[in-house]
């Protein structure tokens, strides 16, 4: 018989002196993955001696199969990662296929229209839908969590949740906002930025904190740290003065006011009842699940316990609200503080005997509740829908 092996190396075995034929396996690895081995990614095995390979997919990637160009090769089951080749002819070169994942991407439009999903690969961008029609609305962007997607930039590397938020809401400078429906109530879903009552009015403006200081025995408004580039993303601070329901100047847009005390209550009264029924994490107490389910998921100065809104802020926001820690201006000097540490809410009731109470969180608090400032201290204002 002729013998028709190729690109052979022969050996004589030491024990028994028969000559064995030996071939070199190559082994290698496309994007994706890796290979690992005990002998290397080349070496000599006998012919007809079966060598366990093991394919390993990068974060991302999925094993998809072996394969080989070579004759005489003999792989168990090319599906599996982990499986056994034989060389019968020749050296051969046996390659590792992956495939990047794929996940899914779902739109929440909240309008009715049912959800809509697209399925993309590790790595790659989804597209932007482009169906975003809404009577009387705006979009303001496709959000994950408390994270605006970047369609341009952002990939996609796990399964997605991107749900609209839409502008219901315009003030007297033209600023839309976002809103968030908890329970029956529907909130603004970031602060107030108004610079005029809903007639057009201006409202005082204290450029120093020096002005702040003279002018905020009545109704005022500035930014913190005398920042107006603050605006967009920290919203006005505003005396009680400014925002209580006697002022006949009102800075809500029609359908909108400034909450008053049963908003405020009917809305705690709601975030505890869903922190039980729907097993908030995070808090130690019912109080501290809805302080953290109130407070965002990021921007707050670390706390390191348990139940505190700085503790493990990536269990926060359980109900949407997304209050974020934008500080105030003080009845001292009109000093601006507590960026990152607290953020307070107003309420519409007047003052009574200078003070006035507002909803407020602190980093290292594992509770909410109101809390008394000075009418002329400068908080923060979310709308709530008539």
């Amino acid at each position: 018989d002729t013998d028709t092996d190729t690109d052979t190396d022969t050996d004589t075995d030491a024990d028994t002196g028969v000559a064995v034929t030996k071939y070199t396996l190559t082994l290698e690895a496309l994007d994706g993955g890796r290979i690992s081995s005990p002998y290397g990614l080349a070496f000599e095995i006998n012919k007809d001696q079966g060598i366990i390979i093991t394919a390993i997919a990068d974060n991302g990637y999925d094993f998809d199969h072996w394969s080989s160009l070579n004759a005489g090769v003999q792989i168990d089951d090319p599906n599996l990662s982990n499986t056994r080749v034989v060389l019968t002819q020749e050296d051969a070169t046996v390659t590792a296929n992956f495939i990047p994942k794929k996940y899914d991407v779902t739109f929440v439009y909240y309008t009715g229209k049912p959800d809509s999903i697209q399925t993309i690969h590790h790595g790659a961008k989804a597209e932007e839908p482009t169906d975003t029609d809404r009577t009387d609305y705006q979009l303001i962007g496709w959000f994950n969590g408390d994270e605006k997607w970047n369609f341009a930039s952002s990939v996609v590397t796990g399964d997605t949740t991107l749900v609209a938020r839409w502008a219901a809401l315009t003030d007297c400078d033209g600023n839309h906002y976002s809103t968030v429906t908890i329970g029956t109530q529907v909130w603004m879903l970031e602060n107030f930025r108004a610079t005029c009552y809903n007639d057009g009015t201006p409202i005082p403006f204290a450029t120093t904190s020096e002005e702040w200081e003279t002018m905020s025995n009545g109704p005022l408004y500035g930014w913190y740290m005398e920042n107006d580039e603050a605006l967009p993303s920290y919203g006005a601070l505003y005396t009680r003065y400014a925002v209580v329901d006697t002022n006949p100047k009102k800075i809500a847009p029609e359908g909108w006011h400034v909450p008053n005390d049963g908003d405020w209550g009917e809305l705690l009264d709601y975030l505890e009842q869903a922190a039980v029924e729907n097993f908030w994490g995070g808090g130690t107490t019912l109080s501290s699940k809805v302080a953290k389910g109130m407070a965002s998921t990021s921007g707050w100065a670390a706390s390191t316990d348990e139940g505190d809104i700085g503790y493990i802020q990536s269990q926060n926001n359980s109900s949407g609200f997304t209050g974020r820690p934008l500080g105030m201006r003080t009845s001292i000097f009109g000093e601006s503080t507590g960026l990152g540490e607290m953020e307070a809410w107003h309420y519409s009731e007047p003052p009574a005997g200078g003070g006035v109470f507002a909803i407020h969180l602190y980093y290292d608090f594992d509770a909410i509740y109101p809390i008394a400032f000075m009418a002329y201290e400068g908080l923060h204002v979310r709308l709530v829908r008539d």
